[in-house]
């Protein structure tokens, strides 16, 4: 174990001169003891030290030995132990402040152990402390960082079956935690709760829901979802929009992903970005329709942005099988000036459709481009060249085969 830095104990538990006085260096001496006893898993003799020391004290000078190893425990990071403490604190009937358990709390479900956290939100029931809204804002936080929605329900079901009213940041948290999950009702009956309790919906939680309907790829509820935000005077930011052209061009449905675009870019405070020309391009691709792909591409590049390797690469590939091969050597070389390179798939599907025309010569060149980009020809792109019948040869007198 490492050694205790009591300076730390010091500062972390404040205690009288009284108490000083009255017990031997209380932090270095008895707090310092108790911990090392406990870092050693020798628990029943933590307990009786501790125990024993605050018995010769006072209620209050009690309270400040036990307040003392709590807060070194916390200090630590020995969040188990510290729950251990406050158990030991119960049973000595020494008082425990609902700030105390829910800083506690907040400590757990900072460092992730949901488990620990548990066992301290039994342990509060134990006890005469009444747990808070804040007390269950904590836990559902926990779990909707852990991705836990089946848990945060749960504690958010319990917050409202105890009467505690949810703030506009529990109705955010559970929210982004069911729009994650692509939860498109359960998210629109919390948004409904939240409104009925008196939180008028705003873009963050108009974006959530949109996110929600984007992850469960439902169009038709986030179209919805942003003429309401329209109706209701919220201005839908680019994340809005992103969502709606994000699920129609999953969809295929180009004609109304480009009708959205359109209508953001005549917004006064709301512009295109890269992720949302980039959804279009990849649609228009995935379409095998070569002429909007590239109209797309050449918009998005005349409005300053870079399209990424996965856009060239899939503009490649839809002129391959188009056998648009002029177009496909010309971003290609656009591709090579931005400092990017096509993956061996790409090539790959370059290949096969030069083959397929009975272009070898261009065949040829795009396995030297391949060769070139540092890829090794794989098993799918040796079959592809098997295909070539015999007799061609490469340059250089080689074999196809043998490539």
């Amino acid at each position: 174990e490492p050694p205790l830095d009591v300076s730390i104990l010091v500062k972390s538990a404040p205690h009288s001169r009284a108490v000083a006085a009255r017990m031997t260096i209380l932090p270095d001496g008895i707090v310092c003891m108790v911990l090392r006893l406990l870092a050693q898993g020798r628990l029943n003799e933590a307990a009786d030290t501790a125990s024993q020391a605050a018995g010769n004290l006072s209620p209050y000078d009690s309270s400040m030995v036990w307040q003392s190893v709590l807060k070194a425990l916390v200090h630590q990071g020995s969040l188990e132990s510290a729950v251990w403490c406050i158990e030991r604190m119960i049973e000595a009937a020494v008082p425990i402040s609902l700030l105390t358990f829910n800083t506690l709390l907040s400590s757990c479900a900072k460092a992730g152990d949901l488990k620990v956290a548990e066992r301290l939100w039994t342990t509060m029931g134990h006890s005469k402390v009444k747990r808070n809204r804040v007390s269950y804002n904590i836990m559902i936080n926990a779990c909707a960082q852990g991705r836990n929605l089946r848990d945060a329900e749960r504690w958010f079901k319990e917050m409202l079956y105890e009467g505690h009213t949810p703030s506009r940041v529990t109705f955010g948290t559970i929210l982004d935690c069911f729009a994650k999950a692509g939860s498109v009702q359960q998210a629109e009956a919390c948004a409904t709760l939240m409104e009925q309790s008196g939180f008028p919906l705003d873009h963050i939680i108009f974006n959530t829901l949109l996110n929600a309907c984007a992850k469960a790829d439902d169009h038709a509820r986030a179209e919805e979802w942003i003429c309401r935000m329209l109706d209701q005077g919220v201005e839908p930011t680019v994340k809005a929009y992103n969502s709606l052209v994000s699920v129609y061009s999953k969809a295929g449905m180009l004609p109304k992903a480009e009708s959205w675009f359109r209508c953001m870019e005549n917004r006064r405070y709301c512009k295109p970005d890269f992720i949302i020309y980039s959804s279009i391009i990849l649609a228009a691709a995935r379409l095998g329709d070569v002429e909007r792909t590239v109209s797309w591409m050449n918009e998005m590049i005349d409005a300053g942005f870079e399209p990424s390797g996965c856009c060239f690469n899939a503009l490649l590939q839809v002129c391959a099988r188009s056998r648009c091969f002029n177009a496909a050597t010309a971003w290609n070389e656009k591709m090579r000036d931005a400092g990017l390179w096509a993956s061996a798939s790409t090539y790959t599907v370059l290949i096969n459709a030069c083959i397929s025309a009975n272009d070898l010569g261009g065949a040829a060149k795009w396995v030297s481009l391949m060769v070139e980009a540092g890829h090794e020809l794989d098993s799918k792109t040796l079959r592809t060249l098997s295909r070539i019948p015999p007799g061609p040869t490469m340059e250089g007198g080689r074999h196809w085969g043998r490539a």
